[in-house]
């Protein structure tokens, strides 16, 4: 059987920085793959193999830390995704096609990260090198000793597990979360999103991290649950393998949350769409179809009865689960309406129902299922992506007893740089809400419906790779907005902006203080006279991150997620990026709504004004004030990554102006900001990493950034 894609014909991008296509293999997996698996993969003896290693400058003794495999994998996937084939990548991993297919489809729609294809690629293997990339690679060996001996390449990935799993002294429930006054529920700064449930070792909620969550008024924590693995999957009961072991370690994790008054929710997203060869037995069931999969259809009563089976089963044996989050459109392709507009639909069972009718159905099967076996348990009905035109009449179909919620800043309406746009998606530059989640809320309420906000109070997709942002004026402009509007339970996040923050804490304080502000919080934590200072370079913050040129596009692919690892590309790739996995030069996608010149303008506003804030938090910077430290480490990451989008800008403008000289300043610029990241990537081992997407990128991938900027540079200096 087939389980993945075919590979495309678009042929691979090869790092041309490199002197051999199997040195990127080896660079790239050095330290985080077994060499083993490596050699296996390049067809060498691990002999020969670490004897490459040492000619690229990198230690021939190092071992691959076993973490990568289990917590790492995705890192692992998108670094080889342009340099191997789905075999050498399986290799890799030491796995096999089933599970790799298994992570592209449900870890996040990761396929859909990787641009939804596999580009070409021969097996990169093992070969002598030619007296010419023996010259090329010695240049890259000397390269990799000069900058080592301005910052260590030690890499610390992961380090910040420590302090979760092995805390200092033994977690002690020292406060308990709040269950009056509304549920807030997070999303764990570091769990593996895929299969969070069956491997004990990988724990998503250890105690620690309850604790700290429970301290900062969370009462609540969520994870993503597939209903075929946690329940009976009678049309193909292979899938519910270790469901038993799955639903014993969701009993555990409830149990221990418990302990905190915190309550364990799954984010369902359901029935999950089956691949072709699943339809040969059961063809009455398909529905609509997207990359090659095919959609449970949801107006056959078997799949009906399927969802209230499985939501009362789960209910019934994991006792104590305190609710579900149910979103039915946009993320993976569920029910026949979720990823196709009703204009497109094909399948003719739905084609003669609404998206209204499918949608709601949906919900209220999943809520009865649930109810039927737990009633106190809360059906959470995300209305992320519904019609603007149907959500009304959605809502009227919902059964009692749900909960509405509604992603907050939806529908806003902004105007950065002159330019006016919506809200798709979220955001922290602009604070919330939108006019689509006020309409919502207010028919909702109208009916009876208890309401919830989906918010962002630490990161989004504009900056993801940092654990917060302290832009304490926009994120209290928008929880003070929330509150105006009667709005007290808080879905705290998505996969990422999970990490027991002082924003979180700024957040439970705005909550619980009716007259609360950001200086009067800030002045709390650090006092009257460094309060008043710190709440003045936040204010800088705030006002630069205002400027950042917001639209879900830009959010989605413009570089400032991976901007200092992405490359400098010579020559224009024709690739066009894709959602939070290539940036590529793709400045078009990037820029969205926005003309060129004013996208660059604020850009430019966004990068300068975050330097200046972070020259005014470094005056007051005191290294053993660690809530302070860390404020400051963030801001000066954060301005690293905006000012990487500037330079990537400012590179690709040049280049298609034939410009050699700007060109090579934009690529200089570029390695001083490179260096300044890995010099603070040394001290915060949290500094590129989220949950869903694992890390962005390792200090190798920043040195290799350096070589590629050194390739450019001389390219530049040729042509002029």
């Amino acid at each position: 059987m087939n389980y993945l894609q075919p590979a495309s014909d678009k042929k691979a991008l090869s790092p041309a920085w490199f002197a051999a296509g199997f040195q990127a293999v080896i660079w790239r997996n050095w330290g985080l793959v077994p060499p083993k698996n490596i050699a296996a993969a390049l067809n060498c003896t691990e002999c020969r193999l670490r004897q490459s290693a040492a000619e690229l400058g990198l230690d021939p003794k190092a071992e691959a830390d076993p973490i990568w495999l289990k917590r790492g994998y995705l890192t692992i996937i998108r670094r080889n995704w342009h340099i191997a084939s789905y075999g050498q990548i399986t290799t890799l991993l030491g796995t096999d096609e089933k599970q790799l297919a298994f992570i592209l489809k449900e870890d996040d729609f990761m396929w859909a990260k990787m641009g939804g294809f596999k580009p070409s690629v021969e097996d990169n293997v093992h070969r002598e090198l030619t007296a010419e990339e023996k010259l090329k690679t010695g240049e890259i060996k000397e390269a990799v000793a000069r900058y080592g001996e301005q910052f260590d390449f030690g890499d610390n990935s992961f380090d910040f597990l420590d302090k979760f799993y092995n805390p200092q002294k033994s977690p002690e429930i020292a406060v308990l979360a709040a269950k009056e006054g509304g549920f807030r529920i997070a999303y764990s700064y570091f769990a593996v999103f895929g299969d969070p449930l069956l491997d004990e070792s990988l724990d998503p909620y250890p105690d620690e991290l309850l604790r700290q969550y429970a301290e900062l008024g969370v009462n609540g924590v969520w994870l993503q649950g597939i209903l075929y693995q946690l329940s009976d999957f009678a049309f193909d009961p292979e899938l519910s393998s270790d469901r038993e072991k799955r639903i014993s370690n969701l009993k555990k994790l409830i149990a221990r949350a418990a302990k905190y008054n915190i309550g364990v929710y799954l984010y369902m997203n359901e029935p999950r769409a089956m691949p072709k060869a699943f339809f040969d037995k059961h063809p009455q069931l398909k529905g609509e179809t997207e990359y090659d999969t095919f959609a449970l259809c949801t107006s056959r009563p078997e799949v009906r009865e399927y969802l209230y089976g499985a939501m009362k089963q789960l209910f019934t044996e994991a006792e104590g689960l305190a609710g579900f989050i149910a979103i039915t459109m946009s993320e993976n392709l569920t029910n026949c309406y979720s990823r196709v507009s009703p204009a497109h639909i094909k399948c003719e069972r739905c084609k003669a129902r609404t998206p209204a009718q499918v949608v709601a159905e949906v919900n209220n099967i999943l809520a009865k299922g649930a109810h039927d076996a737990a009633p106190s348990a809360k059906a959470i009905s995300w209305t992320w992506a519904w019609g603007a035109d149907w959500a009304g009449e959605a809502v009227d179909m919902l059964s009692e007893g749900q909960i509405i919620q509604c992603t907050s800043e939806e529908g806003l309406i902004t105007d950065v740089g002159g330019v006016k746009g919506s809200v798709v998606d979220y955001t922290i530059s602009q604070p919330g809400p939108g006019e689509k989640s006020k309409s919502i809320w207010k028919h909702a309420a109208a009916r009876g419906f208890a309401l919830s906000a989906k918010v962002q109070i630490n990161n989004t997709w504009e900056l993801s790779n940092i654990p917060y942002i302290p832009a304490f004026d926009l994120i209290g402009a928008h929880i003070k907005n929330l509150k105006r509007h009667d709005i007290s339970n808080l879905q705290l996040c998505w996969t990422l902006g999970g990490y027991p923050s002082l924003n979180m804490r700024f957040v439970d304080y705005l909550m619980k203080t009716p007259e609360g502000t950001a200086a009067g919080f800030l002045k709390l934590i650090f006092g009257e006279q460094l309060g008043e200072k710190v709440h003045a370079a936040q204010r800088q913050f705030s006002e630069a991150f205002a400027d950042f040129p917001f639209d879900v596009g830009t959010a989605y692919t413009a570089p400032q997620n991976f901007g200092v690892m992405a490359p400098f590309y010579a020559q224009k790739t024709g690739y066009a990026a894709t959602m939070m996995g290539f940036p590529y030069d793709d400045i078009d996608s990037w820029r969205a709504i926005y003309p060129i010149g004013i996208y660059e303008s604020q850009m430019q506003k966004t990068a300068g004004g975050m330097e200046r804030a972070v020259c005014a938090f470094e005056k007051i910077e005191d290294e053993k004030n660690a809530a302070l430290w860390e404020i400051v480490t963030n801001a000066k990451a954060a301005a690293c990554h905006m000012r990487s989008v500037c330079n990537h800008t400012a590179y690709i403008r040049a280049r298609e102006a034939k410009d050699a000289a700007g060109a090579a300043k934009a690529a200089q610029d570029e390695k001083n900001n490179v260096i300044r990241l890995i010099k603070l990537r040394q001290t915060d081992s949290r500094i590129g990493f989220e949950a869903s997407n694992h890390y962005f990128y390792t200090v190798a991938d920043l040195v290799e950034k350096l070589l590629n900027l050194d390739f450019v540079i001389r390219g530049s200096l040729v042509e002029q």
